[in-house]
């Protein structure tokens, strides 16, 4: 089985801009350069994958595959992620007796490196989770 390049980081973190954008959204105002990041990292993957296929059936099946795992794995659980990280982080800021700034910023540190911990281990379910079910109906 060869490696997907795009799965691999760094490169695979420019693909949780949303989660990025979750993790940020009280601290910058970068959502429309983040979102931007996420989709062009997806569309990108989509047509790499679409032009390494061999006839054009299995490139749409490529393309529907590669799709619906960057809506789970690249949109939805980065957002439900960020948004469940930041709020149990932002609810210790708010008992630390921190500066604002801090109080800003360090939810933010903790979102983005708990997205780069976990990137793998998320992508790995959701591969799991296609191969059981979408991936069967596909084949």
């Amino acid at each position: 089985m060869s490696t997907d390049t795009f799965l691999e980081l760094p490169l695979r973190l420019a693909g949780y801009g949303y989660g990025y954008n979750e993790a940020a959204k009280y601290a910058v105002d970068y959502e429309r350069l983040l979102i931007t990041m996420a989709n062009l990292y997806i569309f990108c993957h989509v047509g790499f994958k679409a032009f390494e296929a061999n006839d054009i059936t299995s490139a749409a099946l490529i393309c529907l595959d590669t799709l619906v795992f960057h809506l789970i794995a690249s949109v939805v659980v980065p957002l439900f992620t960020g948004n469940i990280v930041r709020s149990v982080a932002d609810d210790v800021m708010d008992k630390c007796q921190v500066s604002p700034r801090l109080q800003k910023w360090i939810p933010v540190i903790i979102v983005a490196a708990f997205l780069i911990l976990a990137s793998e281990p998320f992508d790995d379910a959701v591969n799991k989770v296609m191969d059981v079910t979408l991936r069967k109906i596909l084949t």
